[in-house]
């Protein structure tokens, strides 16, 4: 006899596209889509017996989520965060420490003005000092990472071009006009993005964004470049790597 309380099969109603989404999450988490494309909208349709339309609904939602990206004729990727080290600064060329086949930086703004009061007294200057500023657009594979707005001395307007910034890390740029950043300090948090930033980014507004803020010095120690950098948390990954003090441990 029957149990009438037994609850139907909760599988047994769920719809195609939503077994078919789980099963892609499922491939993801055991790093599919990284080194080869993940399986085509023709196959699962062949596997789960469904049409192509249900197969893409599902992957649908796994791009909504930022999950996976589509590359024409290459098929559908798994989307790899971009990893930075925190625990150094490093002038080698972001193609050897991110892991991306195309790292490119797109110059936004290079000029001179006046800055406000909150950048001033970071560089122990007057507000309205006219000092160097630099926006860039940072995209890996195609895709914007990250936005950043530089704050630098007056003189390295003279010393450097736009050229410098496009093809190069700022502080290899910075180096090689005589300004040698020993020391960085950073404080990292979140907030979402706003419409401007989110049209740079080609993100969605009210998106998560992970937000650096950070002032280099050298070595005497003199406060030479003050920045913001705007990362989508979808695409970027910080990395610390912190030395345990026995008898000290706060995790």
């Amino acid at each position: 006899m029957a149990d009438r309380d037994a609850k139907p099969s909760t599988r047994r109603r769920e719809p195609a596209y939503a077994r078919i989404e789980r099963h892609l999450w499922e491939l993801l988490d055991s790093g599919a889509g990284i080194n080869e494309a993940m399986p085509s909208e023709v196959d699962l349709s062949r596997e789960f017996g469904v049409s192509i339309m249900t197969v893409r609904q599902a992957y649908n939602a796994l791009v909504n989520a930022g999950a996976v990206t589509r590359k024409p004729f290459r098929g559908t990727w798994a989307v790899t965060h971009i990893t930075d080290d925190l625990g150094q600064l490093t002038g080698r060329p972001y193609t050897e420490t991110w892991q991306a086949d195309e790292i490119t930086s797109e110059v936004l703004t290079f000029d001179q003005r006046e800055t406000p009061e909150h950048i001033a007294k970071r560089f122990g200057v007057a507000p309205g000092t006219v000092m160097t500023y630099l926006e860039r657009l940072r995209r890996a594979d195609g895709q914007p990472v990250a936005w950043d707005g530089r704050w630098m001395p007056a003189e390295l307007f003279e010393r450097t071009t736009r050229e410098d910034f496009e093809k190069a890390p700022v502080f290899t740029v910075l180096a090689r006009a005589g300004v040698r950043v020993t020391i960085m300090q950073s404080d990292i948090n979140a907030r979402l993005a706003d419409p401007t930033h989110a049209i740079i980014l080609e993100i969605e507004r009210g998106e998560p964004l992970l937000v650096r803020q950070s002032i280099a010095m050298d070595t005497e120690p003199k406060v030479r470049l003050v920045s913001t950098s705007l990362y989508p948390a979808r695409r970027y990954t910080f990395r610390s790597v912190t030395p345990v003090v026995e008898g000290v441990v706060n995790f």
